[in-house]
């Protein structure tokens, strides 16, 4: 009796799991039912664009390889795919997705209108320790630099001061600066 009902046990079990298995199989296969594959290129000069962007409307995309092919699965039905690439036109295309692929050849129109000029600024940062560091690091001579964040926590009370800190510098009766190395007469006023 025992072995009867843990046998339908078992039998329900493997039913539910059987079932389970082909109705998610359904709905994969109907989610990603189709496959879009093809080509972007330049409308202009036919070259293909490396990089473009191929998206349908739910945001899943693909980018185009080193030969402007692509290849994407999108849900079966109406879709709206839109190909998009820096310095053109975007192409924005209405498909009926199938279960066959489907092959969507895309020549994109350059867009010299949105382009303008870009500056680009930067700033080389030489108060900090790390900035002082970095360029005694990359220098091809040896040198010795004071950051201003060196002065601020010594509190030094003037130049001279400072300078002493330097290897190789040294300061004659309180206003000549005297460096190592220099022809005489090395004394800087």
């Amino acid at each position: 009796m025992q072995i009867k009902k843990r046998l339908r046990e078992i039998t329900a079990s493997c039913l539910f799991f059987v079932l389970w298995v082909i109705l998610s199989c359904c709905f994969v296969a109907k989610s990603y039912a189709g496959i879009v594959t093809g080509r972007v290129t330049d409308s202009e000069t036919g070259e293909t664009l490396i990089g473009a962007t191929v998206s349908y409307a739910e945001g899943a995309g693909a980018l185009t390889d080193v030969d402007g092919h692509y290849s994407i699965e999108v849900p079966e039905g109406k879709q709206t795919l839109t190909v998009r690439y820096v310095g053109y036109r975007p192409e924005v295309r209405e498909l009926t997705i199938g279960r066959d692929p489907l092959v969507l050849d895309v020549s994109l129109t350059p867009d010299n209108a949105v382009l303008q000029d870009v500056v680009v600024l930067g700033e080389k940062r030489q108060e900090t320790e790390q900035a002082v560091v970095r360029e005694q690091q990359q220098s091809l001579v040896t040198m010795t630099g004071v950051s201003e964040q060196f002065i601020k926590r010594t509190q030094d009370k003037d130049a001279s001061e400072v300078i002493r800190r330097i290897p190789g510098v040294s300061i004659i009766d309180e206003k000549f600066v005297l460096v190592r190395g220099l022809r005489p007469p090395n004394l800087i006023i």
